[in-house]
């Protein structure tokens, strides 16, 4: 924009409509997401003595950082309910939506990539429940277990 910011719409539009003009973005954009993901995880995890670091990652497996985690959740919920928030989030079509939807790795998949699943076909509340119930079982699993983060879940 005028204004220096990004025009986010515009983006959005761009980049899934055109397969190469999105690896070229993903190309600029993640070393860089990379390496402040490693700082981040670095700094929460051993000078901040965290026992739970959690990585809100939409590329997880696509970009292989999924590879850093112990354990991986994928919030899922059906294609009719992700179209819907997607369009009142972006103020988007259904088509544009949908375009979204497919330039990312298939919801089936990263289920089947994944170890913890949580569905979120219901309210906001519902999720922040069943978010802090596994943060709870992921912190005392740390607790009970503390090194258990050097073990990759390929390991285990």
């Amino acid at each position: 924009t005028a204004s220096g910011d990004i025009d986010r719409a515009a983006l959005r539009e761009l980049v899934f409509s055109d397969k190469n003009l999105n690896r070229k973005l993903k190309k600029c954009t993640h070393t860089a997401i990379a390496s402040e993901m490693l700082m981040q995880i670095f700094w929460h995890s051993v000078l901040g003595r965290e026992p739970v670091v959690v990585l809100d990652a939409p590329l997880l497996f696509e970009s292989k950082a999924d590879l850093l985690c112990k354990h991986t959740v994928v919030v899922h919920c059906s294609e009719t309910t992700q179209i819907s928030r997607l369009s009142k989030r972006d103020a988007s079509s259904a088509e544009q939506c949908r375009k979204a939807i497919d330039a990312q790795m298939p919801t089936q998949l990263k289920l089947a990539k994944c170890d913890m699943p949580l569905d979120n076909d219901s309210t906001v509340q519902d999720l922040h429940s069943k978010i802090e119930d596994l943060v709870a079982r992921l912190r005392l699993e740390a607790r009970m277990h503390p090194l258990s983060f050097m073990h990759r879940r390929s390991d285990l």
